[in-house]
């Protein structure tokens, strides 16, 4: 855990040192784990000398808490997999390590923070074709451009921290640096990280990871939300305070290329927009 976090943390970070016994705890856990994070993004904000910026509930929070509301109906929250007799259960939530990550079997997606586990779900057919659509563009702009940057698609590991403690599965990454691209992972922040929301990550992607990310040294984060047709942007993440709103009629300039390559949602949109129709006819 980062030691700017101690002073808000140190008897949860204890707790989770000592490790749980129980499924309940680990949940418990988790849960004071995003916590910290929260408080944590809050304080950092503060630093940069922008108070006036920081709401009390900042907007990444308020999105976050949407789609919290329906997370324990999701057939891998907490809740559903308690009840239904699939839920993973770890010991020593706090201790793990990337070579623990390595040994688990790969039955299950997972994603490793602060030497905490995270289960993850499978994504759902319209977060599979909005990702699909930004790597095809993204790439299309390196390969017309010559570019040497890579677009890699989850799931692929990233050694976000370079330590032994953390490894994540972003949805899309652009990476410019080959150094870090080794046989096994990504090892380093990559230069773009997009996350779409689904309802058991949001509260991870929109608090913990942005901390995370912001930490790590990524230039630049999207936070793509198909619910509420919305794309949240940090063009300059280690100074932005809180993020650019585009929706899904607008197009979106890419910071790390200066804005010459801009992404087209309102085409991306009409090529799922069967998906929102039908969901809407199901929910008639």
């Amino acid at each position: 855990m980062s030691e700017k976090w101690k002073d808000d943390s140190h008897g949860i970070e204890t707790e989770l040192q000592n490790g749980t016994d129980s499924a309940d705890e680990v949940y418990r856990a988790e849960r004071e784990h995003e916590k910290i994070a929260v408080a944590a993004f809050r304080r950092r904000a503060l630093q940069y000398g922008d108070a006036d910026r920081v709401s009390e509930t900042p907007l990444t929070e308020a999105v976050a808490q949407e789609y919290i509301k329906d997370s324990d109906s999701h057939p891998h929250s907490y809740a559903h997999k308690k009840k239904s007799g699939h839920l993973h259960t770890y010991d020593n939530q706090g201790k793990y390590t990337v070579e623990d990550y390595y040994a688990l079997d790969d039955d299950q997606r997972r994603e490793l923070i602060d030497g905490v586990f995270y289960d993850m779900a499978s994504p759902s057919i319209t977060h599979q074709m909005i990702s699909g659509e930004l790597f095809w563009r993204l790439k299309n702009y390196i390969s017309n451009n010559k570019g040497g940057c890579k677009v890699l698609y989850a799931p692929f590991d990233v050694q976000l921290d370079r330590d032994n403690r953390t490894m994540v599965e972003p949805d899309l990454m652009v990476i410019c640096d080959r150094e870090k691209l080794t046989p096994r992972n990504c090892f380093g922040a990559p230069d773009l990280v997009i996350e779409i929301l689904s309802p058991s990550t949001a509260q991870r992607d929109l608090i913990l990871k942005l901390g995370k990310y912001r930490k790590a040294g990524v230039r630049e984060y999207w936070v793509v939300d198909p619910r509420q047709k919305q794309v949240l942007v940090y063009p300059n993440l280690p100074a932005a305070l809180e993020p650019k709103v585009y929706d899904f009629t607008q197009k979106i300039p890419v910071g790390i290329w200066e804005g010459e390559c801009e992404v087209d949602f309102a085409e991306i949109y009409e090529s799922i927009r069967y998906l929102y129709e039908a969901e809407e006819g199901d929910a008639g």
